[in-house]
């Protein structure tokens, strides 16, 4: 959500004497770069990796995984249209990127922020009916995908009105240019009414996408936490603890995904806060400074989910090292590699010849000694046992996967 223009930027005096001008001497802009160069690595990289390795892991294929998904999606869609952005926002003191993407790129970083949020919603609901209320009533995938498309849609029409009113304009305010007859280009909001600008912050922006997405989740992760910790089946086995402690480690991750999106973008919002309500007494210059860091803070969730995941999921974890020795194999040179198929190639055959040869010389000798039908019923006995023991071990995998969809 970028507020940048919103406030009185004045230009460095050192950084003037470079065109275009610089809000910031170079030691910050350097800083500033690398910063937010890190977080778009880590936001494109990382959910790029989550987006592969849960379609190609048939076991993720789940409900939770798929709203896991779309996270994702959200936070790719916020590192290429809003981080290198708000980067070029920070660092000139004139807007950069034309009249198009003054609309676009406010717009879909509050689409994304207000999706993300509403995405985080539906886990939790999901989560609380099937825990809560009965392990059958969790989100079925169809609906899983007309919710999504549902959050979509209401993330497109709540945040319009951005698309509307950012506009690029010129002014010549001696704020921005130290002097009255140069005049550069600004991206903000001119809207034509100071209380619908008021009334579109509290409503859209604090109340519909930031308290009531938390106030919600907040209520149902505590009635989870409650039923969790209550609950104390008797006769429980070790299985059953294993199965108990998965339950608790994959709500811990969702947890703090949900809470590392609250603190994320509480001090953008804080500062909205004071700058609509109680611009006459605060410091433009302290909320100058804090700006940045504040937009860094929020941006930065859209490449932090990736982490979260591998530290709390044991399956992430083995997706993503999966992946990534995949790459690390494929930029490795493989060296006689041609000589090496063909020797593999006849080696196999020979192999697989004599095997043959030696089986059929058995069968041979068995069917001469009498021993062929004896030995047979034997065999058949043997993997009738073992496909009984495997038919119920798969029976009680089932039963436990029925009851929780893991991670």
């Amino acid at each position: 959500m970028n507020v940048t223009h919103t406030l009185l930027y004045a230009a460095d005096d050192n950084a003037t004497q470079l065109y275009p001008a610089l809000k910031w001497p170079l030691y910050i802009v350097f800083t500033l770069n690398v910063t937010y160069g890190l977080i778009f690595l880590c936001a494109l990289v990382g959910n790029i990796m989550v987006l592969v390795v849960v379609a190609t892991t048939p076991c993720m294929h789940t409900v939770t995984n798929f709203f896991i998904a779309n996270l994702a999606v959200v936070d790719i869609l916020a590192a290429i249209f809003c981080i290198p952005a708000t980067l070029i926002d920070n660092i000139f003191t004139e807007w950069q990127l034309g009249a198009l993407l003054c609309k676009v790129t406010p717009y879909i970083q509050g689409v994304c922020v207000n999706a993300t949020a509403y995405v985080l919603v539906a886990i939790a609901v999901d989560r609380f009916l099937a825990i809560c209320l009965n392990k059958d009533m969790h989100i079925m995938k169809r609906s899983a995908i007309i919710i999504i498309c549902l959050i979509w849609i209401l993330s497109f029409i709540l945040l319009a009105p951005w698309a509307v009113y950012y506009e690029q304009y010129a002014t010549n305010s001696t704020n921005f240019t130290h002097s009255t007859n140069q005049s550069i280009l600004l991206c903000s909001p001119l809207w034509s009414d100071y209380g619908l600008q008021t009334t579109f912050f509290i409503v859209v922006l604090l109340v519909g996408t930031y308290l009531i997405p938390l106030t919600v989740i907040f209520i149902c992760y505590a009635l989870i936490a409650r039923r969790v910790w209550y609950r104390r089946a008797p006769g429980v086995v070790g299985g059953t603890d294993v199965i108990q402690r998965c339950k608790v480690n994959v709500l811990k991750m969702l947890a703090t995904v949900v809470l590392m999106f609250a603190l994320s973008w509480l001090p953008l919002y804080v500062i909205y806060i004071l700058m609509y309500f109680f611009y006459p007494i605060i410091s433009l210059e302290a909320i100058r400074w804090v700006t940045p860091v504040a937009q860094w803070l929020g941006l930065s969730n859209f490449g932090i989910n990736a982490f979260i995941y591998s530290f709390f999921s044991q399956k992430f974890r083995r997706g993503f090292f999966r992946l990534w020795l995949c790459m690390t194999w494929r930029r490795t040179p493989q060296r006689g590699s041609l000589s090496t198929r063909r020797v593999t190639r006849t080696v196999s055959v020979d192999s697989s010849s004599l095997a043959r040869y030696s089986f059929l010389t058995k069968i041979k000798s068995q069917v001469s000694n009498g021993q062929l039908k004896k030995n047979n019923s034997r065999t058949q006995m043997t993997h009738l046992k073992s496909r009984k023991k495997r038919d119920l071990s798969c029976t009680s995998s089932l039963s436990s996967e029925k009851d929780q969809t893991f991670v």
